[in-house]
Parts: C-alpha cells; sequence; structure tokens
C-alpha cells in the first residue's frame, strides 16, 4: 500500500508502518512492493518472530529489504510538495522477539512464556502507533520496568520456548521444510549483545537511555541516489538499524 500511495502522491504524504511478523506466506512470489520501503515511508518498526521455522513463513528481515529510490527528489528542483525536503532515509528498525509466527499476537501460545512476546508486540503497536498519529481509544502502555521483566523472564528459557514454537517434525503440510530464520542464525546483526538482550527495546528498557543518533551522512539519501533516479531502483539498507528512541517504544 505504502509503494501504491508512492507511485500516485510520491511523498507528499506521510506513512508510519508496524509490521508484526511479515511473511508473504506459502508459494507467494515475492514482488518488490513486498521487500522494498518506499521514501514516504516515515518510520518502520517490524517484529521478527525468532522460532518460526517452516520454509513457508519465511519473513522480510534485513537481507532482503530494501529502500526505494526517491523519485520526488528527481532532478534539481525536486517536488515543491515534498513532505522530506532534506531527503531523509525511513527509519527501519526490526526487533527479534521469542516465538512462533502465532505466538507473537497470541493466536496460540506454544509455551507458558511466550504469551510475553505478544504483550510486548501489542505494547510496541500501541506506542508506536500513538507517537507517530494514530489515535487509539484503548491505552496499551507499559513501563520501561515492566518491559524489562517480561524480556527478562523470557531470556534464561530461549531454548525452551524455541523448542516448544517449532514445527516438530522435518515438514509440516502448511509451514512446509523445517528451516531456521536468517533472524535467529544471525541475531548479532539486529541486536547488540546478543547473549544478554533479545532485541534493541529490550536493551534500551534496561539501560532506559536514548542511543546516539545515526550519523547524518547514513540518515540521508546522497545527491546520486535522487538524480540519477531510475524505475525501480532499489538502494541497500544501511548497514546498522536505525536507532530507537525512548518515545518511541515506551
Amino acid at each position: 500500500m505504502a509503494n501504491k500511495f508512492f507511485e500516485v502522491f510520491e511523498d507528499t504524504l506521510n506513512i508510519n508502518i508496524f509490521a508484526v511478523d511479515p511473511v508473504p506466506g506459502g508459494y507467494t512470489k515475492k514482488t518488490l512492493d513486498m521487500l522494498a520501503i518506499s521514501p514516504n515511508v516515515r518510520n518502520y518498526l517490524a517484529v521478527l518472530a525468532l522460532d518460526a521455522d517452516g520454509a513457508n513463513f519465511q519473513p522480510t528481515d534485513r537481507s532482503q529489504i530494501k529502500l526505494l529510490a526517491p523519485k520526488s527528489q528527481h532532478g534539481q528542483g525536486g517536488n515543491p510538495d515534498s513532505l522530506n525536503p532534506q531527503h531523509i532515509k525511513p527509519h527501519v528498525h526490526f526487533l527479534p522477539i521469542p516465538g512462533n509466527h502465532s505466538d507473537v499476537v497470541n493466536a496460540n501460545v506454544s509455551h507458558p512464556l511466550v504469551k510475553n512476546s505478544a504483550i510486548l508486540c501489542r505494547h510496541l503497536a500501541w506506542q508506536f502507533l500513538t507517537v507517530h498519529g494514530t489515535p487509539l481509544k484503548q491505552q496499551f502502555q507499559l513501563s520501561a520496568d515492566e518491559v524489562s521483566q517480561l524480556y527478562n523472564q523470557m531470556l534464561p528459557k530461549l531454548s525452551e520456548i524455541a523448542s516448544s514454537a517449532s514445527t516438530g517434525g522435518w515438514l509440516s503440510p502448511i509451514e512446509g521444510f523445517k528451516t531456521e530464520r536468517k533472524v535467529r542464525k544471525y541475531q548479532g546483526e539486529y541486536v547488540h549483545e546478543p547473549d544478554k538482550y533479545i532485541n534493541e527495546h529490550h536493551r534500551l528498557c534496561v539501560l532506559k537511555q536514548d542511543y546516539p543518533p545515526v550519523p547524518q551522512s547514513n540518515d540521508q539519501f546522497s545527491e546520486s541516489d535522487w538524480t540519477l533516479w531510475q524505475e525501480n531502483q532499489t538502494l541497500d539498507l544501511p548497514k546498522e538499524q536505525t536507532h530507537l528512541k525512548l518515545k518511541s517504544v515506551y
């Protein structure tokens, strides 16, 4: 939807996306509009289920997501109605969280402790959407201490949770062959000190401090990104995830 809005309105609209384990599913062909975050997206925060291991439920993670080149800035004048004249890239962050594809929304709790993941996911969604201007009638805010406690309860039981969340045998009629997710295999790309913290939300709430801002040179599209614009041109994500801000997560 964000890509279609960008195609029609360029970046004269600001969009914020909270994605819960984004999975194309089954044998769906992955198209550009599933894999590219368009320049009209200001903030993209995705929760990824660590322990889903079906080949048919592989998510769009950091290894697949790209940034779409900023068409609105094409040419010296750019788009006079652009809401992003500074050429700021979308802020993109992924949060690994224990459990499988159903656990993170409490649809089918595979382990008693993994209900914490669904609680955290709901809090994150409420906080993210509220901070970025979506009015919600029901509040679901947790304090930093409450968030830390939920993560800390799961931390020593991660192997046990993963075993319970697994599809079981080597092949599932729905989820396909058993395949470890890249977010689990390369967890260090998603969180500093992965032996101590489940994700950056966990780390931030324990430390109770904002992280330093992303360097400006890495936060903005370069001049060549937008002056040499080509249809469906994509760019790699920055090597480091966008740093979370306190107000966006609690």
